[in-house]
């Protein structure tokens, strides 16, 4: 039916492909005869209003780009067959509003014959890389398979990343080959150790008579590993020697981690001084409830300082406690902990986890050199038993100081009304880094403020000397004479630089001015001294205009005496005297 439909003659267009369309034959024809389309009976069947001319999708992308100005594209047939590029295309309707239609793929100018030589298909390749499926079919006949597809598929894997047949692995475990024996390589292996079922279906495949050779790879692979006696236990051994170093290391040094920190905190007086700061503040503000009269507190409370705004909405709890800090205790304005902070990543049961895992492993390793050896190649008793009495001297002493570490950790977190099984380190550390992270920002915010209005004084200054340049100029273009106060203006106008600059210059223009000349200037002159002797001179004397004998006008002065207590009835008799 596929064959004769594809031979027949084509199918009528069932859209709007033209007036000669089926559906728009059957549009025109119920168009002029008979009832309109969901008409009700006895309704109205005046003229019809003609229908509206139908436009194909080429006419319609032909209108598109006649409106946006853009050529037909012309087709391009290469000589060779490409490589295509799989990208999904913009349609011409689309177009519209996008960079598109401004691009020209016809500007770009290449080497055709480059591009078909490096990206054009070779019609040989296919006869060359894919193989014949008889070739196929005949190399895969008389194969069996006796496990999973998925299995086989994990099998092969590691075989291929191995790159060694199964007897060159069985000899490398017996004869416990680092070459092949690496770390990735066992861990392949330990993926691959065939359980209880696949040796079971091996013997009943073998005593069918079934022949060994007939086996895909993968099953044979699981064969010759079925024959290693305790292969598990021997690759897990291998696997705990190759990690026993890095494992050692990482447990080790997340229990010195914790230890630090539990010295940190109980060494620390500031931190002792902080709660105590933080203990009266908020017994004050909890004053009056049953929160209030406080002994102390759960650590949690540390971390809600920096989310209690005040009343302006613009600082916390926190930033008051700081700049209390920074008023009588300056010295706890740089509390830190750092050893604190790089505990917070380690769990205690996590760790100790980890290190029952390594002690269980040396453990195996003890009661797997109990076993017989395989046969004279066998090396593994000779390899782990060095290896076995120094990794189990060294549990041991990690074990003994990870108990002490976890003792001192417990005790410490008493201490701070802190218990139960849910405490760890990560929990209990963190309360007291997030406390100091928020002193930090509480700091910073201060820092900046500070710089704000440094920054802001400098710039005040700096307008108000400008201000004084811009007058000094003025009064030296109109000619008036600088006196005191502008040249000190004048001479500390500017930076630092620019005022020792001014007087160099000062002093190289004038080098006879010395401290006598400087301190003559200062004394005479019009200083304040001598005025105010004069102004003591016109309060003590007086000048007055009289009329003499003769009718003339005479100016006395008038000298102003101490007052005294005269027993005279007229007040200020004798206050003056003729001069």
């Amino acid at each position: 039916r596929g064959s004769a439909a594809s031979s027949g003659p084509p199918k009528p267009a069932l859209g709007f492909a033209g007036a000669g369309g089926l559906l728009s034959n059957m549009l025109a024809s119920r168009s002029t005869s008979g009832p309109p389309l969901g008409g009700l009976p006895g309704a109205s069947t005046g003229p019809v209003a003609p229908a509206a001319p139908v436009i194909s999708a080429i006419e319609r992308e032909e209108q598109i780009r006649k409106k946006l100005g853009l050529a037909k594209k012309k087709p391009i047939n290469p000589t060779v067959k490409m490589r295509n590029i799989y990208w999904t295309t913009v349609p011409v309707e689309k177009l519209e509003g996008t960079i598109w239609p401004e691009l020209s793929d016809q500007s770009i100018k290449f080497s055709i014959k480059k591009l078909e030589k490096l990206f054009g298909q070779d019609p040989n390749a296919n006869s060359k890389t894919l193989p014949n499926p008889d070739d196929i079919k005949r190399k895969s006949l008389g194969k069996f398979h006796l496990v999973t597809g998925k299995r086989q598929q994990n099998i092969g894997i590691a075989l291929s990343k191995m790159r060694a047949t199964e007897r060159e692995v069985v000899s490398a475990i017996i004869s416990m080959d680092e070459t092949l024996l690496t770390p990735t390589h066992t861990q392949l292996l330990l993926t691959c150790v065939p359980t209880d079922d696949e040796i079971e279906l091996v013997k009943q495949y073998e005593a069918n008579n079934g022949d060994p050779s007939k086996l895909a790879r993968e099953d044979r692979f699981l064969r010759a590993l079925g024959t290693v006696p305790h292969l598990r236990e021997r690759l897990a051994a291998v696997l705990t020697m190759h990690n026993f170093e890095s494992d050692y290391e990482r447990i080790e040094h997340k229990t010195r981690l914790v230890h630090r920190a539990c010295i940190e905190l109980d060494r620390s007086d500031d931190l002792k001084r902080l709660l105590e700061i933080v203990l009266a503040i908020g017994n004050y503000v909890n004053g009056g409830t049953p929160r209030g009269a406080a002994w102390g507190f759960k650590l949690d409370a540390l971390a809600k300082l920096d989310t209690i705004k005040d009343n302006t909405n613009k600082h916390t709890l926190m930033d008051f406690i700081f700049a209390l800090l920074e008023e009588n205790y300056p010295e706890l304005t740089d509390f830190e902990l750092p050893a604190c902070r790089l505990a917070v990543e380690v769990s205690l049961a996590d760790t100790m986890t980890e290190l029952n895992q390594l002690a269980s492993s040396v453990r195996s390793i003890k009661s797997q050199l109990e076993q017989p050896l395989i046969n004279k190649k066998d090396r593994f008793h000779k390899v782990m038993v060095g290896f076995e009495v120094k990794a189990s001297k060294y549990v041991s002493e990690l074990q003994t100081q990870f108990e002490k570490v976890r003792g001192e950790f417990l005790r410490l977190a008493k201490q701070f009304a802190e218990s139960g099984a849910a405490v760890e380190p990560e929990n209990f550390f963190s309360k007291f880094v997030k406390f100091e992270i928020a002193l930090q920002h509480s700091r910073r915010q201060v820092a900046d403020k500070l710089e704000r209005e440094a920054r802001a004084r400098r710039l005040a200054d700096q307008r108000q000397r400008m201000k004084t340049l811009k007058r000094l100029k003025e009064l030296e273009a109109a000619g008036a004479d600088e006196g005191v106060f502008a040249q000190f203006a004048k001479a500390n106008a500017g930076n630092a630089q620019d005022i020792v600059q001014g007087f160099l210059q000062r002093h190289r223009a004038n080098p006879s001015l010395s401290r006598k000349s400087l301190a003559s200037s200062k004394s005479g002159g019009g200083g304040g001294d001598t005025l105010k002797k004069k102004k003591k001179k016109k309060k003590d004397v007086k000048i007055v205009t009289v009329v003499g004998p003769d009718g003339q006008i005479i100016e006395k002065r008038l000298k102003r005496k101490k007052k005294k207590k005269a027993a005279s009835s007229v007040p200020n008799a004798r206050d003056y005297d003729i001069a």
